[in-house]
């Protein structure tokens, strides 16, 4: 029999000594975001990237009119 144990969420196996709860499903759980963060590691990771998007669709229409335009 295994000294280990496995999770019923995520099929993680981890030992007994490492506790009675899954490590990996809840490290989820209470992970706390950081002071803040580029490339959506902050806690306003949600609007950081719909800045980044806006930011690409800018840079890419201005792509586009430079070579079509010309």
């Amino acid at each position: 029999m295994s000294n280990f144990k496995t999770c019923s969420k995520c099929d993680f196996e981890w030992h007994p000594t490492d506790g009675d709860n899954c490590p990996v499903c809840s490290k989820e759980k209470t992970e706390k975001h950081g002071r803040g963060g580029v490339f959506g590691t902050s806690k306003n990771q949600d609007r950081l990237n719909l800045w980044f998007k806006a930011l690409g669709m800018v840079a890419l229409v201005l792509l586009l009119y430079h070579f079509v335009g010309n």
